[in-house]
């Protein structure tokens, strides 16, 4: 019998954004399938997901992802989705969702662009005394594309940033750890005066 690994209490149409994020498809497939979702923007990804759970809790497929998984109960049996990108990938993303909802570690960005986030987060990380104003309007795009495709975010443009964007909290650990304490919730704090 197949270990199952518990999504009890998680928001399944946030957890079946992030198996898309790292399911196997066609580069070519995956942007023309849901290049209609990404120009009003990530929430909406987060609304296919919602509706396809509304009608299908076995999800075989996500957009142009092959996703196998059935979220009808609180355990999840994740072999054939494992199977598609490696094994324990689907109890890693679950895990670091469970982090994410840890209070004493996490930082809320719900309300944030995340692309502008990600953006925020890079220039830091290139020159701390960088106006963030100062960023190209390239590299906006680019991270719009990459939070469209992902919602962990290894590097930027070079730059590691090692910190899971996708939620509504963020662990701030792995990028405080690269680039000072409390550095992540200061790049959070300044982009929510700015709104």
């Amino acid at each position: 019998m197949a270990s199952t690994v518990n999504i009890k209490g998680l928001d399944k149409a946030e957890l079946l954004v992030r198996l898309f994020g790292k399911a196997p498809c066609e580069t070519m497939a995956r942007l023309s399938a849901y290049s209609e979702v990404s120009k009003t923007g990530c929430m909406s990804l987060r609304k296919s997901a919602r509706e396809e759970l509304a009608h299908n809790m076995h999800v075989r497929w996500f957009l142009a992802s092959p996703i196998e998984v059935d979220f009808s109960g609180d355990e999840v049996d994740p072999t054939r989705y494992d199977g598609l990108t490696r094994h324990g990938t689907f109890a890693q993303i679950v895990a670091q969702m469970r982090r994410e909802e840890t209070p004493e570690c996490s930082v809320v960005i719900n309300e944030l662009n995340k692309a502008e986030l990600l953006v925020r987060l890079y220039v830091y990380a290139r020159d701390p005394s960088m106006d963030a104003h100062d960023a190209e309007e390239r590299h906006y795009m680019t991270a719009f594309d990459l939070i469209h495709t992902t919602t962990y975010i290894d590097a930027f443009l070079g730059y590691p940033i090692k910190t899971e964007l996708g939620g509504r909290k963020a662990d701030p650990r792995e990028y405080d750890r690269l680039y000072g304490e409390g550095t992540f919730a200061r790049v959070v704090e300044e982009l929510l005066q700015e709104q």
